[in-house]
């Protein structure tokens, strides 16, 4: 995860092994903008990881999902202020 890890904007990179599945693996990356990610995937990195992709037993699923907001405590606070 290294390679990805320092690509300018990403905020992090994981990857996870299913431990009832051996063969099935997840990557977890999150990026700072839409732009970095398409600079990710456009890059030779990720053209590497689609090889592997291809030559899967299973077709691999990909998601990617667009948030637009993040929010943490202040969520909750404004809720329990608002049923006062």
């Amino acid at each position: 995860m290294g390679p990805t890890q320092v690509q300018r904007g990403c905020l992090s990179c994981r990857l996870f092994q299913n431990w009832q599945d051996e063969d099935e693996f997840l990557i977890k990356a999150n990026w700072a903008t839409e732009a970095d990610l398409i600079r990710h995937l456009q890059s030779d990195t990720y053209k590497q990881l689609l090889l592997l992709m291809e030559l899967s037993r299973t077709p691999p699923v990909l998601r990617f999902f667009m948030v637009r907001e993040v929010r943490g405590l202040e969520v909750v606070r404004e809720a329990r202020d608002s049923t006062d």
